[in-house]
């Protein structure tokens, strides 16, 4: 694993937040459930910061103390779906001249131009430099013949993945990472992954009477892992069908953003994905990068991405099919105490003319022990625990509990 910085967890009370409204460019009326809602909600279209060494940071954790239990209900959520109308030319709507750019460095999942790109173009890294396209053209061979261009792929008209170990922070995900494993009992969700890439992803119900599993092979680009599904026994990670008409079986890639903290044993891995990622129950988990900061603790907007890229029907190449744009957006400490109110909203956007769906939770913190620098953790929304740190040359907010955040040595406890 790569070096990371230390989290000693401390015990802790919940105490509710108080500050100002949100004030970016959200419409923040506060429902009697605490909630904080928007019809305007515009994402934030920043550039993360990747070029730092994470090999020079440490990190060492004790793991939780305690149990915390979360509130994954939909009660005091608010969803606002909104269609495209603008018109366009035959080449802006056709699913191959959709951009494939899905790091969240690059991308606003709000917006579209519809601008048409190279299909054989893998998506942008955060340093702005392309990758992942390997095209071999032999003019003419040796008896002076000519050849025609070939293209190496890697896998179902996929542009090929990089080595896997060339990224430092490839190997810090090499191993056998669970979702439930306090207590380790209940359904499993079990993510495997060797010291080449490959991984498999099993899933298994509480009574051990039922099994799904999805593989392939995977990498870091920037800061998201992609995953190169060659098998996917259960449903999409989106809902696909009733916004295109069509659903996409492997091959397909996912572009997730990730979180790692700890070391050694005790680490804890979370991925920005939507809930419908895992079958069992709905996953609950979060990932964000900090972009901006505002006031001395965490105030400032955080932001994460997740993206299906497949072949629609009858297409030959790798689009854009869906985008997830999650982002936590707290607002400074109103006064000396480390706490604040702030909204989470999710953007989801699907492709080629864009329909976006607007969802907003509640966002406010409380810091435990004061808000130590830096890392530490925090309440969100009430007592979800998350925990905040460096990692990869950014600076992390990641759900940190079993059920919402895998964690390293927790295999499944089914035969």
């Amino acid at each position: 694993m790569a070096r990371r910085l230390a989290l000693t967890l401390v015990p802790f009370v919940v105490v509710v937040a108080c500050g100002d409204d949100v004030t970016e460019s959200a419409d923040t009326s506060a429902g009697t459930d605490g909630t904080q809602t928007s019809t305007s909600f515009t994402s934030i279209d920043d550039t993360f910061d990747v070029s730092s060494d994470p090999s020079s940071v440490t990190f060492t954790t004790d793991g939780p103390t305690s149990v915390t239990t979360f509130d994954t209900s939909d009660s005091d959520v608010t969803t606002v779906t909104t269609v495209s109308t603008t018109t366009s030319d035959e080449s802006s709507t056709d699913p191959t001249t959709v951009s494939t750019s899905s790091d969240a460095t690059t991308s606003d999942a709000t917006t579209s131009d519809g601008t048409s790109t190279s299909p054989t173009t893998d998506a942008t890294t955060s340093d702005g430099t392309t990758t992942e396209v390997s095209t071999t053209t032999d003019a003419t061979t040796s008896d002076g013949t000519t050849e025609g261009t070939t293209t190496d792929t890697g896998g179902g008209g996929f542009p090929d993945a990089p080595v896997f170990g060339s990224n430092v922070l490839d190997l810090d995900l090499v191993g056998v990472w669970g979702l439930n494993w306090d207590p380790a009992s209940g359904f499993d969700s079990v993510l495997d992954i060797d010291d080449m890439g490959n991984f498999t992803w099993t899933e298994s119900s509480a009574d051990c009477s039922a099994q799904t599993v999805a593989s392939g092979f995977l990498w870091v680009s920037g800061s998201q892992v992609v995953m190169h599904v060659e098998t996917w026994d259960r449903p999409l990670p989106w809902d696909t069908e009733p916004v295109l008409g069509e659903t996409f079986a492997p091959p397909f890639r996912l572009r997730m953003s990730f979180s790692l903290q700890g070391s050694g044993p005790d680490d804890y891995l979370a991925l920005a994905a939507p809930s419908r990622v895992t079958e069992a129950a709905p996953y609950a988990g979060e990932s964000y990068i900090r972009l901006t900061t505002d006031g001395a603790f965490l105030g400032g907007t955080w932001r994460g991405e997740a993206e299906l890229e497949a072949i629609p029907a009858g297409e030959v190449d790798p689009v854009v099919i869906v985008r997830d744009v999650y982002q936590a957006i707290l607002d400074p400490e109103a006064a000396l105490d480390p706490e604040g109110t702030g909204i989470r909203a999710t953007n989801t956007t699907y492709f080629p003319v864009p329909s976006a769906t607007d969802t907003f939770d509640g966002g406010n913190w409380t810091c435990l022990g004061g808000c130590p620098q830096p890392s530490g953790t925090t309440l969100v929304d009430g007592s979800n625990l998350y925990t905040y740190g460096p990692y990869g040359g950014n600076t992390h907010l990641l759900t940190f509990a079993s059920g919402r955040t895998f964690r390293s040595g927790f295999d499944s406890d089914c035969p």
